[in-house]
């Protein structure tokens, strides 16, 4: 047998795994769970199918910024409604959710609203210095070539 081949097998059962995950969260009703996981699984399919590194930085420059912008859509629909979930423990293996109101609960609406916002601009910085980066592997990748 090839071992190149046989290097992939666990990459294919991680991506088909996701797959299946992803339709099971849809199945039972979890929307954006399941879309969520079916968009993991893209990124890391985009991330390994890439053959140069300045592609590779370009799909992690893509992931960030979609999810950027995800986190930044929900951070305003949370400011413009006024309701937001706060999370108890959130490294926690099982964290709670706790749906919030500015009113009832500023200070863990704050909080909540704040998540989202600083992880958008995480990822937002993220695809900044990938997307440079990238110009400046293709530049190299072209010196080379």
């Amino acid at each position: 047998m090839n071992k190149k081949a046989m290097s992939y097998g666990p990459f294919v059962v991680g991506v088909l795994f996701g797959i299946v995950c992803g339709g099971v969260w849809l199945i039972k009703g979890r929307i954006l769970g399941g879309l969520w996981i079916w968009s993991l699984v893209a990124l890391f399919l985009g991330y390994a199918l890439a053959r140069s590194f300045s592609a590779r930085l370009l799909v992690v420059t893509i992931a960030a910024v979609i999810y950027g912008g995800a986190l930044a859509y929900f951070a305003a629909a949370s400011e413009i409604s006024g309701k937001g979930i706060y999370y108890h423990d959130m490294f926690s293996r099982m964290p709670r959710a706790e749906p919030v109101t500015r009113e009832s609960s500023p200070v863990k609406f704050r909080t909540a609203t704040n998540y989202k916002w600083a992880g958008s601009a995480v990822c937002f910085g993220i695809a900044t210095v990938t997307f440079l980066g990238r110009r400046r592997a293709g530049a190299v990748e072209l010196a080379e070539g």
